[in-house]
C-alpha cells in the first residue's frame, strides 16, 4: 500500500502505549516536558526523565494518562497520539518543580479555558507527518468532546508551530488569549508566544 494513502486507524490507548504517549507529550511541548521530568526524576525512584514521563502516563488517578488518550496507527505502527478530557472548573497554583517563570504563562492560559474540553496533547512522529494524521486525531477529539456534552474545545500551542496553527484554524479554532513565551532551552529557536485556541463543538 502506498504510504501516503495508507489507512489511518484511531483507537483508544492502552497502558502499553505509555512510552509513546510520553514521547508525544514531550514533542508537543517542544521538549518542555522532558526538562520538567528531569527535575522531578531527581526526587523519584526512576533513572531518566522519559521513565518519569511514562510513569505519569501510567498513573490512572489524574486526567493526564493513557485512559484519556487515543493512538493513531498506520499499517499497525503507532504514528501519533492525543490526550483529551474535560478540564477542571478552576485551577490552583503551579504544582510544578520547574521554574515558575516558565510555567506561569501556560498556567494562566489554562485558567482561561477552564471547564472546556482540553486537548492536552497532540503529536505525530516526524516521519508520519503531512499525511493528515493530526487532523484525524483532532477530529476524534472534537467527537469525544461532543459525546461528553462539551460546547467548546480548547488547546494551547506555540505561535511558531505554524503548521499546527493552520490546521487548528481550518477546523474552526480561534485565538482566545495569548501569553509571552519564556525561553527554557537556549539550544532551540524559541517561539514568541503561547496561544490558547478555542473552537465551538457543533451538536
Amino acid at each position: 500500500m502506498n504510504r501516503r494513502t495508507a489507512t489511518i486507524i484511531v483507537r483508544p490507548a492502552t497502558n502499553k502505549d505509555a512510552a509513546d504517549l510520553a514521547i508525544f507529550d514531550d514533542m508537543a511541548g517542544q521538549g518542555l516536558s522532558s526538562l520538567r521530568w528531569a527535575q522531578a526524576a531527581r526526587n523519584a525512584d526512576v533513572q531518566t526523565a522519559l521513565e518519569f514521563g511514562r510513569e505519569m502516563v501510567l498513573n490512572t488517578e489524574g486526567p493526564f494518562g493513557w485512559k484519556n488518550a487515543h493512538i493513531a496507527e498506520i499499517d499497525g505502527e503507532v504514528a501519533g497520539g492525543a490526550i483529551g478530557y474535560r478540564g477542571p472548573d478552576e485551577l490552583g497554583g503551579i504544582p510544578d518543580p520547574f521554574p515558575a517563570a516558565v510555567m506561569r504563562p501556560i498556567h494562566e492560559l489554562y485558567r482561561t479555558i477552564c471547564g472546556l474540553w482540553w486537548v492536552d496533547m497532540l503529536a505525530v512522529y516526524s516521519r508520519f507527518r503531512r499525511r493528515g494524521i493530526a487532523r484525524v486525531l483532532l477530529e476524534n477529539e472534537i467527537g469525544r468532546a461532543r459525546t461528553d456534552g462539551a460546547d467548546r474545545i480548547a488547546l494551547i500551542v506555540e505561535d511558531a508551530n505554524t503548521a499546527a496553527v493552520t490546521l487548528y484554524r481550518a477546523l474552526g479554532f480561534e485565538v482566545a488569549d495569548r501569553r509571552p513565551f519564556v525561553p527554557f532551552d537556549e539550544r532551540k529557536k524559541q517561539p514568541r508566544e503561547w496561544l490558547a485556541l478555542i473552537a465551538p463543538v457543533a451538536a
